[in-house]
């Protein structure tokens, strides 16, 4: 939604795989992202709330819509894990690369596994408990590790509802702006990094009033210069049918680079167990 640049460092594992094209495909594989000069956010909503702040009824209700279209609360609270094989192409380009990606939200520990098919080197483990170098110009600082909501919503934004809904962390409140209109219902979702702390705006969802599911999800970045927010933009562009649920199939993702480029699902298997060795010999095979 907005253009800026993001560099990283783990790039030059992947040159020998991936075209110059992909250099800004991969945000979460790599650990250390050059945060870019801030554009104006989708809604002017306050940064933070108090630690006494809780949800609006509409927006949970909507957050339940999301669930319910996308094959019920009840589907969704008995996955726990999953796996998702992509075909990447930046906007434009002719040939797509395929990407893996692992997930698992069963614990508190954020964990999840990304590579590129082809890559013989181990990419990084992302536990919940490591941090990565924010930078901003002459400004750097240790940002914690992503939360669960936050990196599963850009691919199962229903996943990430169900963690919004079930942990006391995440508070959703309706937004407004431009874009929320009769036919959109915009929320915003602030998360408390601990008890007592205040609630930090982090992601902000377009959802559409007759489908139910998302069409649109901004995920906030690590923003060192305090100006305006700087998003990475999901646009949920078609979804697909598995077993009962509704999964994104073609995802069009936004870098704040202005780079653009399109995430076509090739396979979601739900309930895969997170055997980092046996996902390291997938992308190298």
């Amino acid at each position: 939604m907005n253009s800026k640049k993001v560099v990283t460092t783990h790039f030059k594992q992947y040159a020998c795989i991936l075209l110059g094209a992909l250099y800004f495909v991969l945000p979460r594989v790599n650990a250390q992202p050059t945060i870019p000069q801030s554009k104006p956010s989708m809604t002017p909503a306050s940064p933070v709330l108090p630690p006494t702040a809780t949800s609006d009824p509409l927006a949970i209700q909507a957050l339940h819509k999301v669930i319910e279209a996308s094959g019920g609360m009840k589907v969704w609270r008995d996955i726990h894990s999953a796996k998702i094989r992509l075909a990447i192409t930046p906007m434009g380009a002719a040939q797509a690369h395929e990407f893996l990606m692992l997930d698992d939200w069963s614990s508190d520990s954020t964990r999840y596994r990304r590579g590129a098919i082809g890559m013989t080197k181990a990419p990084k483990d992302h536990n919940g408990q490591t941090t990565f170098i924010a930078s901003s110009g002459e400004q750097q600082r240790a940002v914690p590790e992503y939360d669960q909501a936050r990196v599963l919503a850009g691919s199962l934004p229903a996943a990430a509802a169900e963690i919004i809904l079930r942990k006391p962390s995440y508070i959703a409140v309706q937004a407004s702006g431009a874009k929320c209109t009769s036919d959109n219902l915009c929320i915003d979702i602030y998360r408390q990094a601990a008890p007592k702390l205040p609630f930090v705006r982090e992601e902000e969802w377009i959802i559409s009033q007759s489908s139910g599911l998302p069409t649109v999800i901004d995920l906030l970045l690590p923003n060192l210069s305090g100006g305006r927010p700087v998003v990475e933009e999901f646009q949920f562009d078609q979804m697909f049918s598995q077993n009962g649920l509704q999964i994104p199939s073609r995802i069009i993702m936004r870098h704040p680079s202005g780079a653009t480029h399109v995430r076509t699902v090739v396979s979601f298997q739900p309930n895969v167990e997170f055997d980092k060795a046996a996902f390291d010999k997938e992308l190298s095979q």
